[in-house]
């Protein structure tokens, strides 16, 4: 599981994590709405404001999207700030600052003037001036905006956590917004259609501000667009690219190539040079090398990564119906003579019965594996979709997932694919047992 704090030598907890000691119970502690992180912004006199933001929503796509975005402007000579989650191992690793998790140093430091600002009580909780507590993420992105001020980057790239409209992170005035994509998940907080979805998305975006529509369907795309002309925002829709992976055409843009695996990154490499040209029509300096070396260079933890041979595993953090399709058209285009066996593990509010029946087609073998979560699907609950009359899915299912992945190498020849996959838990749990 990753770990619950940020690392340190020291056995004593330190200041920085006894604060961010509850990340684990981040999504139960959410408490969606802008009054109480603006409030913390303001008596910490507006880090946000010290650099350029851009600001990233979307159900999936985000991460590959932001990451290829941080590579271009660190080939540019930006100094860059990049704020993601969830995190595969350790809290640091959402805020990167120049390519890189944030040193603990620097996060005291911003939490040292939080104290100095009255806002911390205890060491631990952080409060509005108005005496409400912040939720986990509110705190985590004060903490973020306030870092990268500290360190003085130049350019701050934000993704979203969850919707957009009323997200922490929306509290930032951004100079590009992006939406990657538009489709069903978190449907108990942002609506069970998916023009409700989409308004909640569509929350980022800012009057006489570029706002990039990456590729969805069309009846969602025009609703943004739509909705991006009454706010009186720019909207900017990116085409699809000419080739492959391998190299591609955008367009004045020849022989681009891509670092990060799957024909589905045609279409955010294409929403990422919308935001670049953006950025360039604002004066900013990004050279036609800068954006080819950056794309090329981009790797994402966890996302289509081969962390090992005979068997080849890959890990997928692909954790809805979307991006599960586009692993799984993945994996019938690069792999379509391999037998492939499944370890999945989920979170209970996830779409878990589309997941199974999507990958069915290409399984040969299941596992199966809770993740260490209180939201993780519990092995009752994994009997009892598995039974279903749709599915009459045979698998073994474990507690834990080393035990899981174990049971999985066995079953595989090796020959053919273990693909771990389902959530950012499982995925960080395998992953940090193969770095050791």
């Amino acid at each position: 599981m990753p770990s619950k704090g940020i690392s340190s030598k020291n056995p004593e907890m330190t200041k920085l994590e006894q604060f961010l000691n509850s990340w684990d119970q981040e999504y139960r502690q959410m408490r969606l709405g802008l009054e109480r992180i603006q409030s913390v912004l303001t008596t910490l006199e507006n880090p946000e404001k010290a650099y350029t933001c851009i600001l990233i929503a979307g159900t999936n796509g985000k991460g590959s999207v932001a990451h290829m975005l941080e590579s271009i402007l660190l080939e540019a000579g930006y100094h860059v700030g990049l704020a993601t989650s969830p995190h595969l191992h350790k809290i640091n690793e959402r805020i990167r600052i120049d390519g890189k998790p944030a040193e603990n140093t620097l996060l005291e430091k911003s939490l040292e003037f939080f104290e100095k600002k009255n806002l911390v009580q205890g060491k631990v909780n952080l409060y509005s001036q108005e005496g409400e507590k912040l939720s986990w993420f509110e705190k985590m992105t004060a903490l973020t905006l306030e870092s990268f001020r500290q360190a003085k980057i130049e350019i701050a790239i934000i993704e979203v956590g969850l919707g957009g409209r009323f997200d922490a992170t929306n509290a930032i005035e951004p100079t590009v917004s992006v939406i990657t994509s538009v489709d069903f998940d978190h449907c108990e907080i942002l609506g069970n259609s998916i023009f409700e979805i989409a308004r909640e998305k569509a929350g980022i975006m800012r009057p006489q501000t570029p706002v990039i529509i990456g590729n969805m369907a069309d009846e969602v795309r025009n609703f943004l667009n739509l909705t991006a002309r009454i706010l009186k925002a720019i909207p900017i829709r990116p085409f699809a690219p000419k080739g492959n992976s391998e190299t591609f055409f955008y367009r004045n843009y020849e022989k681009l190539k891509l670092g990060l695996l799957g024909e589905y990154q045609l279409d955010n490499a294409a929403t990422v040079i919308e935001a670049i040209t953006a950025l360039q029509e604002k004066n900013f300096d990004i050279p036609e090398l800068a954006i080819k070396q950056g794309l090329e260079k981009t790797q994402v933890p966890g996302r289509l990564e081969k962390i090992s041979e005979k068997p080849t595993i890959i890990l997928d953090v692909a954790h809805n119906p979307q991006a599960i399709r586009s692993l799984a058209n993945f994996l019938i285009k690069n792999f379509p003579e391999k037998k492939i066996t499944f370890l999945l593990g989920m979170f209970k509010e996830k779409n878990v019965i589309e997941v199974l029946k999507t990958l069915k087609p290409l399984a040969a073998q299941w596992v199966i594996s809770e993740v260490h979560s209180s939201r993780t699907v519990k092995q009752e609950d994994w009997k009892r979709f598995l039974s279903f009359d749709d599915l009459k899915i045979d698998a073994k299912i474990f507690k834990d997932p080393q035990l899981a992945l174990q049971h999985a190498i066995k079953l595989t020849d090796e020959k053919d694919l273990v693909v771990a996959t389902g959530s950012f838990y499982l995925v960080g749990e395998i992953r940090k047992e193969f770095l050791k």
